[in-house]
């Protein structure tokens, strides 16, 4: 039994030697003509109407295996498309520090992408917060030009408009605030911002290419025909 167990085993490695050798012909013989290093080839679809599955000769392969429906390329989301969102909502609710504290300095933004600012609505009454300084745009110039009193924003109308420029994560609204005089109780800094987010499949920075010129088809900016989403 454990010589037939063991000639078994000696075909089975010849067997799979052979194989390899095989597989590293292949590879050679294919590298030899300009074409993939690897004599794998692209697996035919399981039905009508789905994919081809995955391999490494696929043209455009952007998911792991998948039997999917089939989906033309140029009909997938570009990798360097925006996606843009109007009137988008941007909630603050901060207590001001104690009567008689120092100011206070909180800073807003949102969780993904970039967002520019178009209009602010605030919840405060007159006489409760007084905002000393605004910084956006990812400059540190003040963005208004002496302290007033948040209630300016206390409108009946969706929004105030308002043009603070562009925040993000890393470049965030920045607002230093204090209460006006001394209430017994400290009151709150309460407003909404509304503007525009954009985000970006697969890019850290949406719409750079357009915004630095570049050429259509270039590094993701888009061919006439394929504007990206909101554009």
């Amino acid at each position: 039994m454990h010589n037939a167990h063991m000639h078994r085993q000696l075909q089975l490695a010849q067997t799979q030697g052979q194989r390899l050798r095989n597989a590293s012909a292949g590879r050679a013989s294919v590298g030899q003509q300009g074409c993939s290093a690897t004599p794998w080839q692209n697996t035919p679809p399981w039905g009508p109407g789905q994919g081809a599955q995955y391999s490494p000769n696929m043209g455009f392969a952007p998911s792991l295996p998948q039997n999917g429906p089939f989906v033309r390329p140029e009909l997938l989301v570009n990798p360097y498309q925006v996606i843009e969102q109007s009137y988008v909502p941007l909630g603050f609710r901060v207590r001001a520090a104690a009567p008689g504290g120092s100011p206070s300095t909180i800073e807003v933004f949102p969780f993904k992408g970039l967002y520019y600012i178009a209009g602010v609505k605030s919840f405060t009454l007159p006489g409760e917060i007084e905002m000393l300084r605004v910084e956006s745009g990812g400059s540190g110039l003040p963005r208004n030009a002496a302290p007033f009193d948040f209630a300016a924003y206390n409108t009946l109308e969706p929004f105030s408009p308002v043009d603070y420029g562009c925040i993000s994560n890393q470049q965030p609204l920045t607002l230093t605030f204090a209460a006006f005089g001394t209430p017994s109780e400290a009151p709150f800094l309460n407003g909404v911002l509304f503007g525009t987010q954009q985000q970006s499949w697969n890019s850290c920075y949406p719409g750079l290419p357009t915004a630095i010129g570049l050429s259509p088809s270039v590094y993701g900016n888009p061919v006439s025909g394929m504007m990206p989403a909101g554009g």
